[in-house]
């Protein structure tokens, strides 16, 4: 078994993903930028309902 010699190493992934705004600690290695996608992402979807091209025809049963 191979066993992990870090004592308390913490990453917490919304951290990781780009969840989350701000400052970052500085041991966070931030590889992706998922708030921005996920906003844009429902202001899109805003956008479309709003505009009442979303549902449209085929969208709906």
């Amino acid at each position: 078994m191979i066993r992990n010699r870090c004592d308390a190493q913490v990453l917490v992934w919304q951290d990781m993903a780009g969840l989350r705004t701000g400052r970052l600690p500085r041991f966070v290695n931030q590889d992706a930028a998922v708030h921005g996608v996920l906003l844009n992402a429902v202001r899109d979807f805003a956008a479309d309902v709003a505009a009442g091209t979303f549902p449209a025809p085929e969208q709906t049963f």
